[in-house]
């Protein structure tokens, strides 16, 4: 969760709301047939069964909060009506579903404080990539 938060911490910081397309949020790592990962013990304790239409292992975060996070942040995502043209306010649900999942008192109240007005700079159409 820490490193989540961190995460969040440093796309405002360093100002790039604007250009991280909603859908990276919620990107889980995918651990294919053949992947080094399966070789690990703290991995192996993990990994569920193989789903082969994705060709990827399920698997499970030591810290289930992550999970829900993550499922919880995807749905939005589906849902969220044209997310490239809302992404400050996008931003702060994931900024507050993160928090209130923490149990952090971090409130978004000024989380765009001094920061400049959205600007819509180069994009991809198709933001699905990894």
């Amino acid at each position: 969760m820490a490193s989540y938060k961190h995460f969040l911490d440093e796309i405002l910081r360093l100002e790039l709301i604007d250009q991280v397309p909603p859908i990276q949020y919620t990107i889980r790592l995918l651990i294919p047939p053949g992947s080094k990962l399966l070789d690990l013990p703290e991995a192996r304790d993990r990994i569920l069964a193989l789903d082969e239409p994705l060709l990827s292992y399920r698997w499970e975060n030591p810290d289930p909060r992550i999970d829900r996070l993550q499922k919880d942040l995807e749905s939005l995502v589906m849902d969220f009506d044209n997310p490239s043209e809302h992404k400050r306010e996008f931003f702060r649900t994931v900024w507050d579903r993160t928090h209130e999942l923490d149990s952090s008192s971090t409130n978004s109240g000024d989380l765009f404080h001094g920061l400049p007005r959205s600007q819509r700079g180069p994009y991809l159409t198709e933001p699905w990539y990894c």
